[in-house]
């Protein structure tokens, strides 16, 4: 009844990037806002370049408001993180991670997004729910834009796939490449 999710970046991470991923019939929203991709409090974390492919929710968040962002910063945990094991206030950090700036001291008025870009979204109900960005490079399609072969599980766009033209910046997945190592070292198994 909760819900379940393929990727969950949870206790407000942020900043991460998923990119050129194929999701099939993952996800289940349950009761909550859960998504393919869930983000539980984070935020700035970017989904790019990715097919959804009958996901009943790819995106979805459960944001924190500004008391719990409060409590977590403050909290011994969090407080040790980043300013004893590390110190994101150093110029070190800062310098490399410039969005670090004030992190510690959550402006009241900030807004906390995630977003979307250059994605498709095939027979999938709702797209997102929660903080999510999505911009016009974002494409729902009702049906198969293109695949070599679907019902076989090849989900390898052919070259004359509609979403080429639909997003010019969409790269191809090289889904035959996407599988387990084995034991012997660096060949791949194609999933099927």
């Amino acid at each position: 009844g909760h819900g379940t999710a393929a990727i969950y970046f949870d206790d407000g991470d942020g900043g991460d990037t998923v990119f050129g991923n194929v999701f099939v019939r993952c996800g289940e929203p349950g009761k909550g806002s859960f998504g393919t991709v869930f983000s539980h409090g984070g935020y700035s974390n970017i989904v790019a370049n990715c097919l959804f492919v009958a996901c009943r929710r790819p995106l979805g968040s459960g944001p924190w408001d500004q008391k719990r962002w409060t409590e977590c910063v403050q909290a011994d945990y969090w407080q040790k993180l980043l300013t004893r094991d590390v110190d994101i206030r150093s110029e070190t950090y800062l310098s490399h991670y410039p969005a670090l700036a004030g992190f510690l001291d959550p402006h009241p008025d900030e807004q906390r997004w995630n977003a979307g870009f250059n994605n498709v979204f095939i027979s999938c109900d709702e797209v997102s729910k929660g903080r999510w960005a999505l911009d016009k490079t974002n494409v729902k399609l009702a049906a198969d834009p293109g695949f070599v072969d679907e019902k076989r599980g090849d989900y390898t766009l052919k070259r004359t796939s509609r979403i080429f033209s639909m997003l010019k910046d969409f790269r191809p997945i090289p889904f035959g490449e996407i599988g387990v190592l084995t034991p012997e070292g660096d060949r791949m198994v194609p999933w099927r």
